[in-house]
């Protein structure tokens, strides 16, 4: 995510006119992928704080698949 941010913030100073218009447009772009990573982390969460037996079982059937189904937009190309 610090990657992405340098990246997109470093495209918007060099479009902006000024630092507070880039900083403005780098809240635009990044917002929505923040509050997608922010989602699928609180699910994730929700998941670890189920009762033991839940949890365990739901982790061992589907922990891996979960954690790569979430997290896997996060490396594929745009």
């Amino acid at each position: 995510m610090a990657m992405e941010d340098a990246l997109v913030l470093a495209e918007e100073l060099r479009r902006a006119t000024d630092v507070p218009a880039a900083i403005a447009a780098f809240g635009v772009r990044r917002r929505p992928r923040v509050e997608w990573v922010r989602e699928q982390s609180q699910a994730l969460t929700d998941l670890v704080r189920l009762p033991a037996a839940v949890r365990d079982r739901g982790l061992r059937d589907h922990g891996v698949s979960a954690f790569h189904d979430r997290y896997r937009p996060l490396v594929a190309a745009p």
